[in-house]
């Protein structure tokens, strides 16, 4: 269940990257 959670936690650090990187 740790393992889920700091995947999950990673992912969600990925796509706010990808949302700054997409800000006009």
């Amino acid at each position: 269940m740790k393992e889920i959670s700091k995947s999950y936690h990673t992912f969600n650090i990925q796509v706010i990257n990808i949302r700054q990187c997409n800000l006009p």
